[in-house]
């Protein structure tokens, strides 16, 4: 049973992002980009077991979707007065209301899939977001002055996908013409850099 495997599973996954540190880059999300304030609607895509919920305020309205049933399972039970929902975006019928939330991000998704996967997601956040709701999104990414051993971890990493920040704004900005970006290194316990995308419907 390969590292892939095991992390199909809520505990070992929750396990994982806590040795690495994944925890640092959630807090530094919260307070500096997403912000929320109490009578905003927000919704986490690729919410996994929904471990960003230990950092918001309690009193958030949040929705999170995730295609893992595990996952959602996890957080269920671990939020049960918070709407958690299981299944694929692609699907139209799925149930999430369109112009209904303040703001919409992602968080260690888009490095998962193909480019148009990714831009079939962004065109959903954006029909579910308020006319001048934000779309967040949180992904590792390479750059330049990567030394060996984080080119070797990210190479390593599940997602298959991990884009520069040209290709990642190209994705965007199909969909959301209004965005801005920042790359930011040693948020976590391994060398690992992230890029945090706003934008603005």
């Amino acid at each position: 049973m390969n590292l892939t495997h095991i992390l199909k599973f809520a505990r070992f996954y929750q396990l994982y992002q806590w040795l690495v540190g994944a925890h640092k880059y959630q807090h530094l999300f919260n307070h500096e980009y997403i912000c929320y304030q109490s009578d905003e609607k927000v919704l986490d895509i690729g919410c996994g077991p929904a471990d960003i919920l230990n950092i918001l305020p309690p009193s958030v309205d949040y929705t999170g979707i995730d295609i893992s049933e595990d996952y959602i399972q996890k957080a269920r039970q671990t939020w049960p007065d918070k709407t958690f929902i299981q299944g694929d975006i692609a699907d139209s019928k799925f149930p999430v209301e369109d112009n209904s939330f303040d703001t919409v991000f992602f968080i260690g998704v888009q490095h998962h899939l193909p480019d148009e996967v990714v831009s079939e997601m962004l065109r959903f956040a954006y029909r579910k977001l308020k006319k001048g709701g934000r779309m967040l999104s949180l992904e590792p990414v390479y750059t330049e002055k990567q030394g060996i051993l984080e080119r070797f971890i990210m190479r390593s990493d599940r997602g298959k996908f991990i884009r520069t920040a040209d290709e990642y704004q190209k994705l965007t900005k199909r969909v959301f013409s209004d965005n801005r970006y920042e790359i930011i290194r040693g948020t976590m316990n391994i060398p690992f850099t992230i890029m945090i995308t706003e934008a603005e419907k």
